[in-house]
């Protein structure tokens, strides 16, 4: 597989956990995880971009899920450092 499938994967299987366990009050079972690089010479150079989506619950606000989502892009980090 290429390198931004393999790391997609990963980062879906270190939030799944997360998702179903720590916070399976406000997420739903819907997400999605995508990765972009960047190649210079046909070599890996850096990555470009990492998303993280996931389906909410209709009565959580806002709020709750974006305060998550810095101790995320932290575990993401370490995914791909």
């Amino acid at each position: 597989m290429q390198i931004p499938i393999v790391v997609a994967h990963e980062i879906a299987k270190e939030i799944d956990p997360l998702r179903k366990n720590k916070c399976n009050h406000i997420f739903g079972p819907d997400g999605k995880c995508q990765v972009s690089v960047k190649y210079v010479d046909c070599k890996l150079f850096a990555y470009d971009t990492e998303i993280v989506s996931a389906q909410t619950r209709p009565s959580v606000e806002l709020a709750y899920p974006k305060a998550l989502n810095q101790s995320w892009a932290m575990t993401c980090q370490g995914l791909t450092s």
